[in-house]
C-alpha cells in the first residue's frame, strides 16, 4: 500500500507541476497580451491626437494676425494660400501651403483675417474646375454663365474676389469676376 501511496503522490506532483506550468505560461501569454495591447491603445492615441489636436497650420496663423491693410507695392506681400472650391454657404473646403493638383483652383493673397483671391492661371486647374464649373466655381465666382462653359473654354480672372477668415474657415465675402478669352 505505500508504494501505491508513493505512485499516488508522484503522480498527484506530476499532475501539480504540468498545471502550474501551464498555468505560468498562461500568465505570461497574457502579459504578453496585455504589453502588445497596451502598445496599440498607446499609438491610436498618439494618432488620435495628432488628428484632434491641430498643428499650427494657416487658419491658426491667420487667428493670430491682426486684420492689417492691403500691403503697398514697396511691401513684399504674403505668400498665397491655395484654395479648393466653396460649399454651399460660401466656405472654401480646402486651404493648404502648397498647390494640390485635383484641389487647388484658387489663389489667396491674406493679410490678416481678409485676402482676394483668383482662379489660379494654369491649363490643368482650368480643366479641372472646368469638369463641373457650378460645382467649383460657382459660390466663388460671377460674370460668365457657368452652365454654358465647356472643357475648352477659356476663363481667366478680371477682378478678384474677397474672401474673410471667420470662425476657421476662409469664407467668400465677394466672388471673383470672370471672363471668356
Amino acid at each position: 500500500m505505500t508504494t501505491f501511496l508513493s505512485i499516488s503522490c508522484v503522480v498527484l506532483l506530476a499532475a501539480l507541476a504540468v498545471t502550474l506550468l501551464a498555468l505560468y505560461n498562461t500568465r505570461r501569454e497574457v502579459t504578453d497580451l496585455q504589453e502588445q495591447l497596451k502598445a496599440v491603445v498607446d499609438e491610436a492615441n498618439r494618432r488620435l491626437t495628432e488628428a484632434v489636436v491641430p498643428k499650427p497650420g494657416i487658419q491658426e496663423i491667420a487667428e493670430k494676425q491682426p486684420d492689417t491693410p492691403a500691403p503697398t507695392k514697396n511691401e513684399a506681400a504674403t505668400h498665397p494660400l491655395y484654395l479648393a472650391r466653396c460649399d454651399e454657404q460660401g466656405r472654401f473646403v480646402r486651404v493648404t501651403e502648397q498647390f494640390e493638383p485635383g484641389n487647388s483652383i484658387f489663389s489667396l493673397i491674406a493679410t490678416g483675417k481678409n485676402g482676394t483671391f483668383t482662379l489660379i492661371d494654369r491649363d490643368d486647374v482650368r480643366t479641372h474646375a472646368l469638369m463641373m464649373p457650378t460645382h467649383n466655381l460657382g459660390r466663388a465666382c460671377s460674370g460668365v454663365d457657368l452652365t454654358a462653359l465647356s472643357p475648352a473654354s477659356r476663363i481667366t480672372t478680371i477682378e478678384p474676389g474677397k474672401a474673410t477668415y471667420h470662425d476657421g474657415n476662409w469664407l467668400v465675402s465677394s466672388p471673383a469676376r470672370l471672363s471668356l478669352d
